[in-house]
């Protein structure tokens, strides 16, 4: 799609940077058909209508490299972003590296009166019980596990409410981690969740900072502007 004059990997990056912005956008969802009326089809024939601008003046230079640099940053933080949901899905075997332990060593308590239990009404609850702190997972009104340490709640709560059914038998016999060693595990987990929605943010920070470069780059006023975005509000 890009002529012989420009096919270096820059170029091939602005020339991304260029399909993903808003501009491009619009002009594929004004040209393109819906494909089972959900999506868009970015085939050859309708990439090659569209208005790609190749950079003619030195300010268009600088502009086409701040598009590269920033490609280069999404690009980036999208692999990392990628990587962390791969290892946050895979919960709780990604994280755990210690000896695991049989449940009923681990927990304080439990009351479990049926022999299978739907997750959909997991929660955690804490009770003082004369100054000292319990944490139960609650999975009815009546029925819950109970933990010394809110780190071992947590643990519980996250692996139970991956589970589509959750049976008596294989709850009791599940193994987890020591209370020590699930507030080491939480902790990364927690940490991975946090750093997961900050890259979301920092690469939609920088997606509406390029789509500013390209808005620029195009010639496009706020009306014009105005227009693209309200199309693919």
């Amino acid at each position: 799609l890009l002529n012989d004059e420009y096919n270096t990997a820059d170029d091939y990056l602005y020339f991304l940077g260029l399909l993903n912005s808003s501009v491009l956008e619009f002009y594929i969802k004004e040209i393109s058909p819906l494909y089972s009326g959900r999506y868009y089809i970015y085939d050859r024939q309708y990439l090659e209508k569209l208005p790609i601008k190749y950079p003619q003046t030195a300010e268009e230079e600088d502009i086409a490299c701040e598009v590269v640099n920033m490609v280069e940053r999404i690009l980036k933080q999208q692999k990392e972003l990628s990587e962390l949901e791969n290892k946050t899905s895979e919960f709780p075997d990604s994280y755990i590296s210690e000896e695991l332990h049989p449940l009923l060593e681990v927990m304080e308590s439990q009351e479990l009166s049926k022999e299978s239990y739907s997750p959909s009404r997991l929660r955690i609850e804490v009770e003082d019980i004369e100054g000292r702190m319990i944490y139960k997972v609650v999975i009815t009104k009546k029925d819950y596990i109970a933990f010394k340490t809110e780190s071992s709640a947590k643990f519980l709560f996250e692996v139970l409410k991956r589970k589509d059914r959750v049976i008596k038998n294989d709850l009791l016999r599940m193994e987890v981690p020591s209370d020590a060693d699930a507030e080491g595990i939480m902790r990364e987990y927690e940490g991975d969740l946090k750093k997961m929605g900050d890259l979301k943010r920092e690469i939609a920070d920088l997606d509406k900072s390029m789509d500013e470069l390209v808005y620029g780059l195009y010639g496009l006023d706020e009306g014009d502007r105005r227009v693209i975005e309200e199309f693919l509000a």
